[in-house]
């Protein structure tokens, strides 16, 4: 176990939504397994509404109502080596102290919104700095100011309030305050979002070199997969609740195995190609009463009988190349 520094067991949750007394189950995370090897950035996509943010949440522990957990582990390996930390298990006290920022931090979908407005950009570092590196004064301002200029912003900021910044602003000293502590996984749910093409572009290579530096696990949501394509070693695909292909980045795009992974990737424009493209027919299903079998077979154009009763497992079609189809369990 000790090559993998996140390992995430048979997780499923969702929320409990309703009014007037009466709450109704949404199955956002369903039966998600996978193990990560360290040294690695990986690329989760899929529609709106498939449950990437959610898992992330789950995955940093941030259960707050109406989000539940059902069942499941996610274990993260400590810094040492020594065993896991299973972060479900924990209270939100000790996972304030003991594992975010430390070990796991995140960069939240909107993150530009989670500043303390009446808290100056400098504080914001130095109580991070303080608390989690034990670094303070000058030494912290200095670290601040390096992984500031490294997102695009001068250390002018520093004394400035949130609201004197402008929304990409914003999401970028996020980003900054999420990897200045050195964590062993990063979390990164739309790390672009906001920002123009030339600072999407900064930030993604700001990932890429901290990622390369400390060696560790990013992982980043986005519905965007040509950003994945050119930040990701591997990639998994979601739908309705559900990892349904995942592997190397270059096995998913050249020889995508999912019927869903092959309409995404054939909705895309290519260099050159002028021919209509088609996007992927049909809806999402309603994930408070998903259907039986495999939840994408009524959109599915290689649908089996056995698809609409039956859930396919999760197979390795290629060396570390997974797909949840039952196309492949006949070979």
């Amino acid at each position: 176990m000790s090559s993998f520094p996140i390992i995430v067991k048979n997780l499923s949750g969702g929320y409990l939504i309703g009014l007037n007394g009466t709450k109704k189950y949404v199955d956002a995370v369903n039966n998600v397994n996978f193990k990560l090897e360290e040294n690695q950035i990986i690329g989760i996509a899929g529609e709106s509404g498939c449950g990437k943010s959610t898992l992330l949440k789950m995955l940093y522990g941030y259960l707050k109502p109406p989000l539940i957990v059902r069942k499941g582990e996610v274990l993260l390996q400590r810094k040492s080596g020594s065993g896991y930390i299973d972060v479900l298990k924990m209270n939100p006290e000790e996972r304030k102290k003991q594992v975010w920022w430390k070990y796991i931090s995140w960069i939240p979908q909107n993150s530009m919104n989670v500043l303390n407005p009446v808290t100056r950009i400098r504080d914001h570092f130095t109580e991070v700095l303080k608390v989690h590196m034990k670094l303070e004064g000058k030494d912290a301002d200095e670290l601040a100011k390096s992984y500031l200029s490294n997102v695009g912003l001068s250390e002018d900021i520093m004394n400035a309030f949130p609201h004197q910044l402008s929304g990409g602003m914003r999401q970028r000293i996020v980003i900054a305050l999420s990897l200045i502590t050195k964590p062993k996984v990063v979390l990164a749910d739309e790390p672009t979002t906001a920002v123009d093409v030339i600072t999407q572009r900064a930030i993604l290579q700001l990932l890429a070199n901290v990622q390369k530096e400390l060696k560790n696990i990013i992982i980043v949501v986005s519905h965007d997969l040509s950003i994945l394509a050119m930040l990701s070693h591997k990639i998994a695909i979601m739908y309705a609740g559900k990892i349904v292909e995942m592997g190397p980045l270059d096995m998913v795009f050249e020889n995508p195995a999912h019927p869903y992974t092959k309409m995404l990737l054939n909705s895309l424009p290519k260099l050159g190609d002028k021919s209509a493209k088609k996007g992927v027919s049909g809806s999402p299903p309603d994930l408070a009463s998903p259907p039986p079998g495999c939840r994408f077979h009524p959109r599915c154009q290689e649908c089996l009988s056995l698809c609409k009763s039956k859930e396919p497992p999760f197979l390795e079609v290629e060396k570390d190349h997974f797909v949840a189809c039952f196309l492949y369990e006949r070979r």
